[in-house]
């Protein structure tokens, strides 16, 4: 999930910092104009789904899929009215602010419901939100800043220069402070067994 995180943020900076230019020349500058807004507000959605879908596909590979209806229920139905409610409002940039607030209802009923009732992936809520979502934002801080910084602002040499230096210097504070690798991921781990289900691994 960490890593999920990571990869997330980067692209999303890398569609904040460059979008413009790289859509002025695929598609042209009008174009390029009225779709980035909504391409950054559906980047922004994506990083939140991303955040709980590797927890999530551990489930299913379990045979514990039922545990995660909840959420992607939730997420679907919400998108799909929030955005029909956001085309009305706001036209199609609506339809996006829908997607990102479905995605942070879904990962939000994740943290609270499903979390709560696993067991097996051995993992807290708080520790969640602390080790998945806190500590890679914290470490991609520099990186963050200077997305905020590049949006809106016209592409320059300057600008891609002081992008990379904020990305070399958050992979050096994640790969020392935030495990950006995980631990022991290139040891074996022995999972239980594939549609355990039984009462001890579910919490009253």
């Amino acid at each position: 999930t960490r890593l999920n995180t990571y990869a997330s943020l980067f692209l999303t900076s890398v569609i904040i910092t460059f979008g413009s230019p790289l859509l002025r020349l695929w598609v042209g500058r009008e174009y390029a104009t009225r779709a980035l807004p909504i391409l950054v507000v559906l980047m922004l959605g994506q990083t939140v789904r991303l955040i709980g879908s590797i927890s999530s596909w551990t489930l299913v590979a379990m045979g514990m899929q039922r545990f995660a209806i909840a959420p992607a229920g939730l997420e679907a139905f919400s998108n799909l009215a929030l955005s029909l409610l956001g085309i009305l409002w706001l036209g199609p940039i609506g339809v996006a602010w829908g997607t990102l607030a479905a995605a942070v209802l879904g990962l939000s009923c994740y943290v609270v419901y499903t979390i709560k009732r696993v067991n097996v992936l051995q993992l807290g809520r708080l520790e969640f939100v602390r080790e998945g979502i806190l500590r890679p934002m914290a470490c991609f801080l520099p990186l963050l800043l200077c997305t905020a910084f590049a949006w809106g602002r016209a592409w320059a040499s300057g600008l891609s220069l002081v992008w990379t230096v904020s990305l070399v210097v958050s992979l050096l504070i994640a790969w020392f402070k935030g495990q950006l690798l995980p631990e022991g991921l290139f040891r074996r781990v022995k999972l239980p067994a594939l549609g355990a289900t039984s009462q001890s691994e579910l919490r009253p």
